[in-house]
């Protein structure tokens, strides 16, 4: 039974076998109007809502709960809609109102800072003109003095298919029906985020494959001398989608401390004047997908 109305987004946290509250080793958190809630377990079974729900407001959906292992504290990043975005040097009209990547840390998860945005479109980066959004990140892992997160992308201004309109994707009621990719982002403060331009995941350039329109990163599994990568990818379009599941699996020495830092100065350098093209060639060298077509989910979502 749900501890509480879910709308979306969620993280279930594993604080550990020796953690001292035993009827909370597991946290459980969700976005629903007006901010996050939180829920604890003993075996992540049956489940009890948390006291001074919701323990901070925000106002969009997505929101993943991380364990800072470095600075020991608890991280949540999250989607919050902000205006002022509006991208005047592009042809095309475009939103001011934006989804963007917020966080805010707790040392106990009843108290909070207060929100703050750390990822938003870059200027001066071609793929990021137009109607750039962030719905949020999730997976933070930590690598040395680096935590790695995967931040959700989501180009709301075009169609995956070149020459195809929005209700010929199957959107009928949007310009368009969009497009979403994951890229890198790390911190080495716990604060200040960096991140990659180019796509670390694209969507997969092929009509009709089922990660056609968006492969969003959800969350990294290190195991043995790989890193798998769980996402979710969807076709035709954003708002109109079929959801499948897909797994990434990232050979030894790709996402280390070392790598991510070289491939975000030569990304940053380049970034202003490499193609789409030569991006996704470049950032998906390295990176084996594994297909999976099981279809989880169907339907469309209004916001």
């Amino acid at each position: 039974e749900d501890p509480h109305p879910m709308q979306f987004g969620c993280t279930v946290l594993d604080r550990g076998s020796d953690f001292e509250a035993k009827e909370q080793r597991f946290g459980f958190a969700t976005y629903y109007p007006p901010g996050l809630y939180l829920s604890y377990s003993p075996d992540g079974i049956t489940w009890t809502e948390g006291e001074g729900n919701p323990v901070f407001e925000h106002n969009h959906d997505i929101s993943s709960l991380h364990w800072d292992s470095i600075r020991e504290q608890y991280l949540a990043i999250i989607s919050h809609r902000l205006d002022g975005y509006e991208d005047k040097t592009y042809p095309l009209p475009n939103s001011d109102n934006r989804r963007m990547g917020h966080q805010t840390t707790s040392k106990d998860l009843e108290n909070w800072e207060d929100i703050k945005i750390i990822i938003e479109p870059k200027l001066g980066v071609p793929r990021e003109r137009g109607e750039t959004q962030f719905y949020s990140m999730s997976g933070a892992v930590t690598r040395g003095d680096l935590m790695i997160g995967l931040v959700k992308v989501l180009r709301d201004d075009l169609n995956a298919t070149p020459g195809l309109n929005a209700r010929e994707m199957g959107d009928m009621k949007r310009k368009a029906a969009g497009l979403g990719y994951t890229v890198l982002a790390w911190t080495r403060d716990g604060k200040t985020w960096q991140r990659d331009h180019q796509p670390f995941m694209p969507n997969n350039p092929l009509p009709g494959s089922f990660d056609h329109a968006m492969t969003w990163g959800d969350e990294q599994i290190v195991v043995g001398d790989k890193t798998y990568i769980y996402y979710v990818a969807s076709t035709p379009g954003f708002s109109y989608f079929a959801i499948a599941q897909g797994t990434a699996i990232v050979p030894e020495g790709v996402l280390t401390e070392e790598t991510v830092e070289e491939v975000s100065e030569e990304t940053t350098e380049e970034s202003a004047e490499t193609s789409t093209e030569e991006g996704v060639e470049t950032a998906t060298e390295e990176v084996t997908v594994t297909v999976t077509e099981e279809v989880v989910a169907t339907g469309a979502i209004d916001d």
